[in-house]
């Protein structure tokens, strides 16, 4: 539920997005801006509603989530760690890569930009890179394979 300006001085009206089938996770980009125009000045959520955006990111942070729990079985059941880790990391840039194909070119393009400027990658961080790092034992690359963007969850209301 959102608050909107109801056209009377100083009055806020509450307004419920309809609920629609949930929408990929590519497509939150532009709710989640819709979401800050929301909290700020009192438009109206784009067409899907908050809700749609906020069970699609909880669907891909389960995923996400998914993909550390994997790894870290992998290696209970006596894989590599570095090897789990390696696989972790393939895992969740084909997660961000199937997430991505639906978006508008322009803005694969900038997300693209910001990770070749990040990472010299336009996919994000490698294997070897985040395993190379200080700090970046096979442990710590599992578990980063499970986080996601923590501005985008907050702005969807997902935990």
């Amino acid at each position: 539920m959102l608050l909107s300006q109801s056209g009377q001085p100083g009055g806020y009206e509450i307004y419920d997005p309809p609920i629609e089938p949930a929408m990929a996770p590519w497509e939150i980009v532009g709710i989640g801006r819709a979401a800050v125009g929301a909290v700020r000045g009192g438009v109206r959520a784009a067409a899907g509603g908050i809700a749609a955006a906020r069970a699609a990111r909880q669907a891909y942070v389960a995923e996400a989530q998914g993909i550390r729990t994997a790894a870290e079985k992998l290696v209970d059941q006596g894989l590599d760690p570095a090897a789990a880790a390696r696989w972790a990391v393939d895992a969740r840039n084909a997660l961000k890569l199937e997430s991505r194909e639906s978006l508008p070119r322009v803005v694969q393009w900038g997300i693209e930009q910001r990770n070749i400027w990040k990472y010299g990658n336009p996919v994000g961080p490698s294997a070897d890179r985040l395993l190379t790092r200080p700090g970046g034992s096979p442990a710590a690359v599992i578990e980063s394979a499970g986080r996601t963007n923590s501005w985008v969850n907050w702005i969807l209301g997902v935990d």
